[in-house]
């Protein structure tokens, strides 16, 4: 898009909060697009706000609809107006200097003076896109098997991250979140500061506590999901070591050979972990459990114990990112315990496609017990996250219907690595088809906004032969390994890549 050298903010006034955007002046031949990639890209809405109930969350989305029907209808009279000319807002000149006040500084983030992130392998990052792990003095990657949390919080290694951020250094490992700034995006640093806004009032330097963990206690998983990898999944670590040689030629399979190939699971060796965390309990106001997958890794629960014993469940809220498969007995009487509990459940699609995506899980059992989980407790809160990708784009609608129906919010994660499981590969026929499937359905809030988005960078990108080929090949050696089938379990995706012709050309799995 030709944005012009003009580039400002405005504020969006809402009722659940104000929310501070970037946004360029003049649309020009993008005009009618312009909110709907502003509401995709650049808002950030679910880090801008404080957890909201499901009335609330309602509420704040139909208000942004609201606003995004209003600006279209504006630029698509006027298109060269600025946003907030469309909106009916002050100019941003005259509300430059409200919004210095709630954003945050250029380089600077909480995050290193707030929050850890432990990844499957035990590394230590302040955050879970900084590019590497936290070195210890001489020079070799933090384990939690060897180093405490505190060690690790005190570190030279972690002083020199939040010094070069107070310096006003942009640090290269930071450098995801300084891309999406750069095109108007929404960073991680960003989100954290608009979850936790009492931070831009505060000397950071002088008020470091350790408040906000994320734990991925391992790889250990049941499932093989297929767009997985032996680095999240010790199930798919044990595929990936028996597939024929031929598929190394597979970009994913030749990175991860390289990387991990086992089983990791840092938190069983807890002699180290557990006494660490205990001496840092009284901090903590947020722990998150990611995987590999926490409801099979029962040593985490021990920890939860602790806080329990300790008095602090009441203070902690816990975020989990779960598969479904398994509601543990430990979940259903600890969890109650806990000031609230967030479960995000991973569901790609229904029926026979979810089963394929998620081998080996059930369907059945799996949308059962995601109706069970909201039992547990008033204080468990559940919604369904799908990561999108080339598989089940064409079938999101199947997904969308179940989730309205059992009245569940669903949260979509496209996924871009390896390039050929991006949606954007498919041919343009498939993706018109993609278009054709969602438009007839009652879309709100974030899912209306997410779809939007979604068929805007459909349409923008192209469709990819190369990615196709390697998409074909993935699929048809992980097919020959389960004895799967994707031409049958997704005939019309499979008819649109010519699949039968492909098959006929590749005799045997790559």
């Amino acid at each position: 898009m030709d944005t012009g050298a003009d580039a400002d903010v405005v504020v969006l006034p809402l009722a659940a909060g104000r929310l501070t955007v970037p946004v360029e002046l003049r649309r020009r031949d993008e005009s009618r697009q312009a909110w709907r990639r502003l509401a995709r890209v650049q808002v950030g809405y679910r880090g801008a706000l404080p957890p909201l109930t499901a009335a609330e969350s309602s509420a704040f989305f139909a208000e942004m609809a609201a606003l995004a029907e209003r600006a279209d209808a504006a630029l698509a009279q006027t298109p060269e107006v600025s946003l907030a000319q469309a909106l009916g807002l002050p100019p941003p000149s005259a509300s430059r200097q409200a919004v210095h006040r709630q954003s945050p500084p250029p380089t600077l983030c909480a995050l290193p003076f707030r929050a850890l992130d432990i990844d499957t392998q035990g590394h230590a990052r302040p955050c879970c896109l900084f590019a590497d792990p936290l070195l210890d003095d001489a020079g070799r990657p933090f384990s939690v098997r060897e180093h405490g949390l505190a060690e690790i919080w005190q570190s030279a290694s972690l002083a020199k991250v939040r010094q070069d951020l107070l310096d006003g250094t942009q640090i290269p490992a930071c450098a995801r979140c300084w891309q999406a700034e750069a095109v108007g995006a929404q960073s991680r640093r960003e989100v954290y500061f608009h979850r936790r806004p009492e931070l831009l009032a505060v000397d950071l330097s002088k008020t470091v506590r350790l408040e906000d963990l994320s734990l991925c206690p391992g790889n250990l998983c049941n499932l093989r999901c297929r767009t997985c990898s032996p680095a999240s999944s010790s199930s798919v670590a044990l595929e990936w070591r028996d597939l024929p040689d031929t598929a190394a030629q597979l970009p994913i399979v030749q990175r991860m050979r390289q990387q991990v190939l086992q089983t990791q699971n840092w938190l069983l060796d807890n002699d180290v972990m557990r006494p660490s965390l205990q001496a840092l309990s009284g901090q903590l106001q947020r722990v998150e459990f990611v995987g590999g997958e926490p409801s099979v890794i029962d040593a985490h629960f021990d920890l939860l114990r602790d806080w329990v014993a300790m008095g602090r469940a009441k203070e902690i809220e816990l975020d989990y990112t779960l598969n479904g498969t398994r509601i543990p007995e430990a979940a259903r009487a600890l969890w109650p315990a806990f000031r609230r509990v967030n479960v995000r459940v991973s569901l790609d699609a229904v029926g026979a496609r979810f089963e394929y995506l998620r081998h080996p899980a059930k369907w059945s059992v799996v949308a059962q017990n995601v109706l069970q989980f909201r039992e547990i407790g008033k204080n468990v809160h559940v919604v369904v996250n799908a990561t999108l990708s080339a598989y089940n784009v064409l079938y999101l609608h199947e997904l969308i219907a179940w989730a309205q129906a059992q009245a569940l919010i669903l949260g979509l994660s496209p996924v871009f690595d390896p390039p050929y499981f991006d949606p954007a590969i498919l041919p343009d026929a498939a993706k018109q088809a993609v278009a054709a499937t969602l438009a007839p359905l009652p879309l709100t809030g974030e899912l209306r906004q997410n779809v939007e988005g979604l068929l805007l960078a459909l349409d923008r990108q192209p469709a990819s032969a190369a990615d196709q080929e390697l998409f074909f090949a993935h699929t048809h050696t992980i097919d020959a390994v389960r004895g799967q089938s994707f031409a049958q379990t997704f005939p019309e995706l499979a008819a649109f890549l010519d699949w039968d012709d492909r098959l006929k050309r590749n005799a045997r799995p790559v």
